[in-house]
């Protein structure tokens, strides 16, 4: 085995960045400012988008609930990531990492392991960038999660006494709600293909279609225009459908008179988009024109009230408020959208108790729906389904669509 004095490396520009060298730096810089108004010395990041977005480096493997892979950001200097030995290429050539405190299985033979196991790994490396009594900020509290087993913290205590955990929640957050120019650039294409799948798409629909059907013709052109990972892609048809509300394709028949509500996330280079239409299998009532009309236009006055300095909460109240005036007050049933970036929700939520500021380089998935049901039964009752979200970025001079603005109702002629 090494010592955690070898483990530092020259950085050469990596073959296959994730992102450039200032986009990198500027992260670390939004990390380290955050951590200081929290007060932690380190933070422990373990899921793949927090790990991602400090280090660049991306891989399935973070995907394995097997192989835990964790990042030390710490107040000052650059981060570390503490993986197994055979990931360590994956991140030269995707990071610009300088440190990578690798471990692995005794007996394989294999070279520049510095230990046996996690946890002598981890402590090794908060030892050597901090010390022992560290101050550890967590991914602990509402929005964020653990990508290790619930027995690491524990063990890490147990191994280091004088280690002292907070929540580092407030630090993550505070440094990804700013998105920079590259990240909205992405979360834009990412929109931008979905929202073309979608179009051709329903362009297809016929009576006798399957929403399964409808599900791959979406997601085969999200790919074939650079979609890399879909977080879901809902398809629900039918007055026995719309209260599922969330639930993925079935193998269900389209028929004439139905409603085709599809929601969608696909990511472009790990970024999220977050779109919802609806379209209707022949000529649209009025009432259903009015149901979606209100809905739209709930979304796209909620749109133009977001810009810098107005709080969140008041853009909420916006889109909720246009629901109301046009009568549809008791068919309102949730609350405004959300952030997006690499999560498709992401902090801050929009609702009514959230009172931060709107900031410039803030993104949000901005949605609203009109649900009829029976009062009397409740919302598994619901019997038409109408909502609609697109996806805007907050420049100094107000918002910029990032998808849409689209249709209220998609009308399919298929007379």
């Amino acid at each position: 085995m090494i010592t955690m004095a070898d483990v530092k490396r020259d950085v050469p520009t990596p073959l296959y960045p994730t992102f450039p060298r200032e986009e990198y730096d500027a992260r670390i810089a939004q990390l380290q400012k955050a951590m200081s108004k929290v007060g932690c010395d380190i933070l422990l990041l373990t899921t793949q988008e927090n790990i991602r977005y400090a280090t660049g480096y991306t891989s399935w493997y973070l995907s394995s609930n097997f192989r835990p892979v964790i990042c030390l950001v710490p107040s000052k200097g650059q981060p570390v990531l503490v993986l197994r030995i055979l990931e360590k290429y994956n991140v030269e050539i995707t990071s610009w990492i300088d440190k990578v405190v690798c471990w692995g299985s005794p007996g394989r033979g294999v070279d520049n392991v510095v230990a046996y196991d996690l946890i002598k790994a981890c402590a090794m490396a908060v030892t050597d960038i901090h010390s022992d009594s560290a101050v550890i900020g967590l991914e602990a509290a509402d929005g964020t999660r653990c990508g290790v087993h619930l027995s690491f913290l524990h063990e890490l205590s147990q191994a280091m006494p004088k280690i002292n955990y907070i929540d580092g929640s407030k630090a993550i957050w505070q440094a990804r709600m700013i998105k920079s120019p590259f990240e909205t650039e992405r979360i834009r294409k990412a929109s931008e293909a979905v929202e073309s799948a979608i179009d051709y798409a329903f362009s297809k629909v016929k009576p006798g279609i399957l929403e399964n059907e409808i599900a791959r013709t979406i997601a085969e052109f999200m790919a074939s225009k650079g979609v890399d990972r879909i977080s879901y892609l809902t398809v629900i048809t039918g007055k026995n459908r719309y209260a599922t509300f969330n639930a993925y394709a079935t193998d269900r028949k389209v028929e004439k008179g139905d409603l085709i509500l599809v929601d969608i996330s696909g990511h472009y280079e790990g970024y999220a988009s977050d779109l919802t239409r609806v379209a209707k299998v022949g000529r649209a009532t009025a009432e259903e024109k009015s149901l979606a009309e209100a809905a739209y236009s709930s979304v796209i006055k909620g749109i133009a009230s977001a810009r810098p300095g107005v709080p969140i909460s008041e853009l909420n109240n916006v889109v909720e408020n246009e629901v109301i005036e046009l009568g549809y007050k008791d068919w309102l049933i949730h609350s405004s959208g959300h952030s997006i970036g690499l999560d498709v929700v992401e902090y801050p939520m929009i609702h009514s108790g959230e009172d931060l500021p709107i900031e410039q380089g803030m993104v949000f998935a901005i949605e609203q729906g009109v649900y009829r049901y029976d009062k009397s039964i409740g919302v598994s009752s619901i019997y038409t389904s109408f909502r609609y979200e697109d996806v805007i970025a907050v420049t100094a001079n107000g918002p910029v669509h990032l998808s849409g603005p689209g249709s209220p109702l998609v009308e399919l002629c298929v007379d």
